[in-house]
């Protein structure tokens, strides 16, 4: 069936394909014919297209793939979602930059954005991130994901489905520090 994703007939798009619902806009625009479509991959080698593997950020745009950058690179761009929106970043420019060593240093040099797994400060080894964007049991999940040794701060106003979902994270979770509202509910 087809999804209904279009696009410029000469122009070109990169889509994330790990999972279903994307793959399948992946496969249509692919089969429509016009626009490039260029797959992305956060874990599977792909036979063309961008990936990341072991940490590393692939191009196989080409007729092979190159090694782009070590994603350890980006200190600001920690766990594989962070991952993922920068190898659609370099899929979106590199047509556009021929020298993948430039998009590179740009992904490297991102410093991140506020409130979204902000590095706001170190005491002795302890890294005080700040994820208050993460307002709901999904975009936390990509946070804890990262961490293996946390002291969680949450709560304030409950959402729809509480943080039930973040049970498979609760062994990374030292310690939790419930606040406002949610507090008793999250207890």
């Amino acid at each position: 069936a087809r999804s209904g994703a279009s696009a410029a007939r000469d122009g070109q798009v990169v889509i994330g394909v790990d999972d279903d619902y994307s793959a399948a806009i992946f496969t249509s625009l692919s089969a429509a014919g016009g626009a490039q479509a260029h797959p992305v991959s956060v874990g599977k080698v792909l036979g063309r297209g961008i990936f990341v593997v072991d940490g590393a950020l692939y191009d196989a745009m080409g007729a092979r793939a190159v090694k782009v950058m070590e994603m350890a690179d980006a200190a600001h761009l920690p766990g594989a979602h962070n991952w993922q929106n920068a190898a659609l970043a370099y899929g979106a420019v590199k047509p556009f930059v021929s020298d993948a060593r430039q998009i590179a240093a740009a992904i490297a040099g991102f410093p991140g954005l506020a409130h979204r797994m902000e590095d706001v400060g170190r005491v002795g080894k302890a890294v005080f991130i700040n994820d208050s964007k993460a307002t709901n049991a999904d975009a936390t999940a990509r946070a804890l994901a990262v961490y293996p040794d946390i002291f969680w701060i949450a709560g304030g106003k409950p959402k729809e489905g509480g943080i039930a979902p973040l049970a498979p994270f609760f062994p990374r979770i030292r310690k939790a520090y419930l606040i406002g509202e949610a507090a008793g509910q999250f207890a």
